[in-house]
């Protein structure tokens, strides 16, 4: 299909996986058969990279852990992964190399079949070219690679690998540097050397915010992150927002808790609890706070809130779903009344595969006015996960 070629000389790209590309030049006659010599020389064994598709891999995942083996020609991968005393635990095979590319599944158990812990792994590649012939035509390379001649030395490479039980930090929530779902802290923390940054954007019928994001693992108990962003009112107003938080706790199998503490410009201090209970790819949490905002002096006669929330998380596969309730009471001290104490929304963010790429958004509603009036936002954004 297409439009034919004009006659004349043309240049012609010839590429194959496992050999050296080139360009022959052709002639073109119209109604003649156009000889081509299509003869490639093989590429050289080189192993060009090897990482694991996730940094830290859940393996009460649906899906299998993808190691990505990428090398310029035809070979086999022997993958040998030790826990952190250096003890191997498995032992993984591959097939033959069909392309650039090839992943090499791991389900986080062990040669016998057994789960193994959470913690830091390491996974060393031994990657060995097949024997092949010195010279072959395009079209004869699925005969020619496989002639015997004795396998080239073998090539290492060496990645890390954490398995965290943890599902919850990296399917929700960075938008407000804080590993949240909407306003809801999680309980789970990213792991040492862990970050993430995403660009984003609130919308709401009087504004738009767009802003970034930062979060870091910092230690096995520290999390920190920071978010900056610019509200544009309808009006042309524009003014500038910022917070910064710190989170530290525990985890276990089945259980998080952490402590957050954290300052937002528009919104005060606000420090408290969160707890997570997770049961394979689901998760429910729970996060109480205390909120001091400005009153003319942050410690001069502050006035004081408090909030609480409730979410449910869950993942399959590369997407990761989540919902939220919350609750914050009026001053304290003050009558209580229900004016914008009251919101609830969902999350949901999509990892791109083979990459470490995602995109996230957000719904939210809002009530006022004695439950009479609902107030709608949004968020979306992109970001990395490294």
């Amino acid at each position: 299909p297409g439009d034919p070629l004009s006659e004349g000389e043309h240049a012609l790209r010839i590429e194959a996986f496992g050999y050296i590309s080139k360009t022959v030049p052709v002639i073109v006659l119209h109604e003649r058969n156009t000889p081509v010599d299509g003869t490639l020389e093989p590429a050289p064994f080189i192993l060009l990279s090897f990482k694991p598709e996730e940094r830290a891999y859940n393996p009460e995942s649906t899906v299998p852990l993808s190691l990505l083996v990428a090398a310029s020609a035809p070979g086999t991968a022997r993958i040998i992964i030790k826990n952190s005393e250096g003890y191997v635990v498995r032992t993984l095979n591959s097939e033959v190399f069909t392309a650039h590319t090839t992943r090499v599944l791991w389900d986080g158990k062990n040669n016998a079949g057994s789960d193994l812990p959470d913690g830091l792994y390491t996974a060393t590649l031994e990657a060995t070219q097949p024997a092949k012939s010195n010279k072959t035509d395009i079209a004869e390379r699925d005969h020619d690679a496989t002639t015997s001649q004795p396998p080239l030395s073998v090539l290492t490479k060496t990645t890390q690998i954490y398995l965290d039980r943890s599902v919850v930090y990296r399917y929700t929530s960075i938008f407000s540097g804080t590993g949240a779902t909407g306003p809801v802290v999680s309980a789970s923390r990213l792991p040492p050397a862990a970050m993430a940054v995403s660009i984003f954007s609130d919308i709401s019928k009087d504004s738009f915010s767009p802003g970034v994001s930062f979060l870091a693992g910092i230690t096995k108990y520290f999390e920190a992150g920071v978010m900056v962003c610019v509200p544009v009112e309808n009006d042309g107003n524009v003014d500038i927002d910022y917070a910064l938080s710190i989170k530290t706790g525990f985890s276990s199998n089945a259980h998080n808790g952490a402590f957050q503490l954290g300052y937002r410009r528009s919104q005060g201090i606000t420090a408290g609890p969160a707890y997570e209970f997770r049961l394979g790819p689901i998760s429910a949490g729970a996060h109480a706070e205390v909120i001091i905002k400005d009153n003319g002096g942050i410690l001069y006669k502050p006035d004081v809130y408090a909030g609480a929330g409730v979410a449910l998380r869950a993942f399959y596969g590369p997407l990761g779903f989540g919902g939220w309730f919350r609750i914050e009471t009026s001053r304290i001290g003050s009558d209580f009344i229900f004016d914008e104490t009251l919101s609830a929304g969902l999350t949901g963010k999509w990892f791109i595969p083979s990459s470490d790429l995602f995109v996230g958004a957000e719904a939210s509603m809002h009530w006022n006015d004695s439950l009479k009036k609902a107030l709608y936002s949004g968020t979306a954004g992109f970001g990395l996960f490294f």
